[in-house]
């Protein structure tokens, strides 16, 4: 199926440009500095409402296609059954592209939030794309200033794994950190518990880890362990 879902970052410019129209306050650079949780999920939420929109007319599009194939008023059931079958056959098709483009959008949209909104304030970062086998640093989401700084001074620099939902994926954050490697993973966290086991697990490894501040403060307000996401600027600017 050719999909008519624009790239992510697309999606993202239209998600910035409706807060900006409807909710300029939630943009304002003191604003998202002090309360920098809230403005990434804001972010990230208008960023899959609007991929929702668009997911909403590629399935219009099947309902539209379908009706076109008929050309009379009345259909034989033999004729019913040739259209369902094949109306089904690509419903099945396009539902699980979609399934498989939201997991691989998700966490595209969550790294161009983070790094927009950190430009915003005027913390630059650069997305490693790419592993760098003299120093032996790994791909990571965001480096805090850039790919140079962490390949020349990586104890200068800040290491941003950002994972829209934790489950199994912190294994891999732990497994690539490096002695005295400054990594914040940031998480929302997104209808999961967080057990003290993995928070364990995390910190015997040196990574700092966020959460959003309303989960922060409800389950964890007394653990030291766990950081709220809008303490992320001032712990990397």
């Amino acid at each position: 199926m050719k999909s008519k879902i624009p790239p992510v970052k697309e999606i993202a410019k239209q998600a910035y440009e409706r807060i900006q129209s409807k909710q300029p306050e939630m943009l304002d650079v003191l604003y998202v500095r002090d309360c920098f949780s809230t403005a990434v999920e804001l972010y990230y939420r208008t960023c899959y409402e609007i991929y929702q929109e668009y997911e909403q007319r590629v399935i219009a599009n099947l309902t539209h296609d379908a009706l076109a194939r008929i050309h009379k008023d009345t259909l034989t059931k033999t004729e019913v059954e040739a259209i369902l079958k094949v109306v089904v056959g690509e419903a099945i098709k396009t539902e699980i592209h979609l399934k498989q483009s939201r997991y691989a959008r998700a966490g595209q949209s969550f790294e161009i939030v983070v790094r927009e909104l950190l430009k915003l304030i005027g913390i630059p970062s650069e997305h490693m794309t790419r592993e760098d086998k003299a120093s032996g640093l790994r791909r990571i989401d965001l480096v805090v200033p850039d790919r140079k700084t962490a390949i020349d001074r990586p104890d200068k620099a800040h290491f941003l794994s950002l994972k829209t939902s934790l489950k199994d994926r912190w294994k891999l954050v732990v497994e690539d950190q490096r002695p005295n490697q400054r990594t914040h993973l940031l998480t929302l966290l997104q209808n999961e518990s967080l057990s003290t086991n993995v928070i364990d697990k995390i910190m015997e490894r040196g990574i700092f880890l966020y959460i959003p501040d309303s989960i922060k403060m409800k389950y964890f307000q007394n653990d030291k362990r766990v950081r709220c996401i809008s303490e992320l600027p001032q712990t990397i600017n």
